[in-house]
């Protein structure tokens, strides 16, 4: 199984990708290193590992890409609600619109869309408590734009896998979010 990780040189993606790796699936990073992260080093001995330094808003290297893979994981993202409301607009391209771009190009194709998304949709819940019937109520930029990315894939027949806050080490720790 061929599976395309956008940002997969995050906190997240880096996770995933050695996972993914340890199973035998070939795996291939679309990435900028917007951070200067060099998490993905430690994978280049793999032949099942691919990097492609890129941009999810180069929307034809996207779609030069999509049709190679099984599996599409879109985690490219401005994390966190003050980052995106620093620069609405990248936020709102990164979180969403590539997200909603891949979903188009694969859309009626046996290309699957998987979607870690973040519990920054549910907002603040009416009774205090958060379950997975609460209704998404973002309250910030980063949540709408996550909420908005998530109906995309789940409009065609995508998986989405709402994440409570991720936390421990990673090749890619987070110290950019003090």
């Amino acid at each position: 199984m061929k599976i395309l990780i956008t940002g997969g040189s995050g906190y997240l993606g880096s996770v995933i990708t050695e996972k993914l790796l340890n199973k035998n699936y070939e795996v291939t990073i679309l990435d900028n290193l917007m951070y200067n992260q060099t998490s993905s080093i430690t994978f280049t001995h793999n032949p099942n590992f691919n990097f492609i330094y890129g941009d999810v808003r180069d929307k034809s290297l996207l779609k030069s890409l999509v049709n190679a893979f099984d599996v599409i994981i879109p985690l490219a993202a401005i994390v966190g609600f003050p980052a995106c409301d620093r620069d609405k607009d990248l936020a709102t391209a990164i979180n969403y619109e590539h997200v909603r771009y891949i979903c188009e190009l694969v859309n009626g194709t046996k290309i699957r869309v998987v979607y870690p998304n973040t519990n920054s949709g549910y907002g603040i819940g009416e009774s205090g408590e958060c379950t997975e019937e609460s209704p998404l109520n973002p309250i910030s930029h980063y949540g709408v734009t996550k909420v908005k990315a998530e109906g995309e894939v789940l409009g065609i027949g995508g998986i989405s896998v709402r994440l409570a806050t991720v936390f421990g080490t990673s090749p890619r720790m987070r110290m950019d979010l003090f």
